[in-house]
């Protein structure tokens, strides 16, 4: 072969920044309503795209986002620490180790992920700390605001329950929703933006609960709590394979509630107004860039889902809790 001929197909073949790898494997999917494109060079990244948004349709037709996650073969066996999360202006970093790391532009609506066969393997890992947090981070940013609580509805009310870990929101939702609420979501909801009201959005396809939950719940016993990246095992139960659980993929909120669980409550449940401050402060602290053109629209989000009653709601036992709530539906305070 000519030199320059050799020549020329090594420089055909340098690829030092991998930007000419093969991305064969493509679906969309719907996070919260909203479409995200999905481009890998693995099926199993597929897969686990599968499992986080096989329930939701599409419920908003706005442009896709983009991700794309490259999986290397090799690398360190075992799954890396927790990534570390950095934000700059648009961009937003997910760092594990040297060579596990996703950036996403998220005014540019792209993503996207180089991760090694091992944490690919490391399914639930995987799937909340690079593929939910990567397609989720960009939908947040542009088209919602998440929040760190869970919501059911009665009779067309919709109730957000927030608090502190271990407070029970997972808990209550599912005790409210055996007793007759539509359960829309266990602990992450979505304020929808661009609707005029108070609408929220959730993920109603499943519910995750601490390992501890078959103690509260005899439908629960016997279902194996899986390990965990978290601190905790927990089980997570497809709301489907729940009978009588009514779910909803949305809910306009007409209620706030912080949660207060504690022993000293004794067997009652009390509900006490607090202002829209205090439950602001409890319920909502702005993560992403302030230089971001939706900070306003954002805050002023907040600010329409507070405008219901907002309330803590001190309790011990979750039927009294669940009774509670249902009188604030039907009779008010």
């Amino acid at each position: 072969m000519p030199i320059e001929s050799e020549l020329a197909t090594q420089l055909s073949s340098f690829d030092p920044l991998g930007v000419s790898v093969e991305l064969p494997y493509r679906a969309l999917y719907f996070p919260f309503g909203f479409p995200a494109q999905i481009e890998t060079n693995h099926p199993d990244v597929i897969r686990a795209a599968h499992r986080n948004w096989s329930d939701t349709g599409l419920h908003f037709p706005e442009q896709p986002v983009l991700v794309r996650v490259i999986v290397s073969e090799g690398g360190a066996a075992g799954c890396p620490p927790l990534p570390v999360y950095r934000a700059q202006r648009s961009l937003f970093s997910f760092v594990a180790d040297a060579e596990n790391i996703a950036v996403v532009d998220l005014a540019g609506g792209f993503a996207t992920a180089w991760v090694t066969e091992a944490v690919l393997k490391e399914v639930e890992y995987f799937r909340y700390c690079f593929l939910l947090g990567m397609a989720g981070s960009m939908i947040d940013a542009r088209h919602l605001v998440s929040l760190h609580a869970a919501c059911v509805a009665l009779d067309g009310q919709g109730i957000l329950l927030t608090g502190e870990s271990g407070a029970g929101k997972s808990s209550l939702a599912f005790a409210c929703a055996t007793h007759g609420f539509t359960y829309v979501s266990d602990d992450c909801s979505a304020i929808v933006r661009k609707r005029e009201g108070r609408s929220v959005v959730g993920t109603p396809g499943s519910i995750r609960f601490r390992e501890s939950a078959g103690e509260l719940f005899p439908e629960l016993r016997g279902r194996k709590a899986l390990p965990s990246f978290r601190r905790q095992p927990s089980i997570e139960v497809r709301t489907a394979d729940l009978p009588g659980i009514r779910t909803s993929f949305e809910a306009d909120v007409d209620h706030v509630v912080i949660l207060n669980r504690d022993q000293k409550f004794g067997d009652s449940a009390e509900l006490a107004p607090i202002t829209a401050g205090e439950a602001r402060s409890r319920l909502f602290s702005e993560v992403w860039p302030r230089e971001l053109p939706w900070t306003e629209e954002r805050s002023e989000a907040v600010e329409r889902v507070l405008g219901g009653g907002t309330y803590e709601l001190r309790y011990r036992d979750l039927e009294p809790a669940v009774n509670r709530l249902a009188q604030l539906v039907r009779s008010g305070l």
